[in-house]
């Protein structure tokens, strides 16, 4: 499903750990790159962008599109140490409108 410009993005990170199973983390941040300047950082619990689906495993992070292109988001799992145990990785391509 394409994604356009002036759109709200909700992407879905499962963070596992490297056997596979639930990582759990205590705290989870999702960095969302534009196509053009510096990454966001949402952190679960501190910015209202973060929700978790399933506890202890899937979480969603939803944004708005401002610019066309390629965003790369990267969701990170940490242990209490602030340890990462767990990354989830995706990229979305953002259309331009045709018409506006």
């Amino acid at each position: 499903m394409p994604f356009y410009v002036g759109q709200d993005a909700t992407v879905k990170a499962t963070i596992r750990n490297p056997d596979g199973t639930a990582a759990n983390p205590t705290s989870v941040t999702f960095r969302v790159k534009p196509p053009v300047g510096t990454a966001a950082v949402y952190t679960l619990g501190l910015s209202g962008n973060i929700s978790e689906e399933e506890p202890g495993l899937t979480y969603n992070c939803t944004f708005d599109l401002n610019l066309p292109g390629p965003w790369y988001i990267r969701a990170e799992g940490l242990d209490g140490s602030a340890s990462v145990i767990g990354v989830a990785e995706t990229t979305i391509m953002v259309l331009g409108s045709k018409i506006v």
